[in-house]
């Protein structure tokens, strides 16, 4: 549909901003960044965001502004889960990097909190890229339409 407004759920700003995000990424860690589709044992597949081979690195992209509320809570807390799978399933070490978009949204998993800790024990990391202003204003006004209704 061509000109159709966008749902009040549609996450579409965001999915745009996190390819910019693993740009920033790779510009500060000097690798490059891929999405990759990992095979399961069950024949199902598991999809990462960014991926390195030399270094192993796997990242799951999150754009978010603010303190993250119940669901995106849940989203962070189940794409570090999905790198941990992926490790094993790739069968090597690998750093595990959850990439997120400001500080705020970051807070919850660096402080004190269990999933922090659950992070810290488990070795995912959690880093912060910035966006451009108009980036991250297209992604403030989505969540504003996610979450006013």
């Amino acid at each position: 549909m061509t000109g159709a407004k966008a749902t009040v759920s549609d996450s579409t700003e965001q999915r745009s901003a996190e390819p910019k995000m693993l740009a920033a990424l790779e510009a500060r860690l000097g690798i490059a960044l891929s999405r990759k589709s990992v095979s399961v044992p069950n024949g199902s597949r598991v999809e990462i965001d960014g991926v390195s081979e030399a270094p192993l690195v796997l990242c799951e992209a999150c754009a978010h502004y603010g303190p993250t509320k119940a669901g995106q809570t849940r989203k962070i807390i189940a794409d570090a889960f999905k790198l941990l799978y992926a490790e094993k399933l790739m069968g090597a070490p690998a750093r595990k990097i959850v990439l997120l978009a400001d500080e705020e949204a970051a807070a919850h998993f660096r402080g004190q909190s269990w999933v922090a800790e659950a992070f810290r024990t488990l070795g995912v990391e959690v880093e912060v890229v910035y966006l451009s202003f108009k980036l991250q204003e297209r992604v403030r006004k989505a969540q504003r339409r996610q979450f006013t209704t």
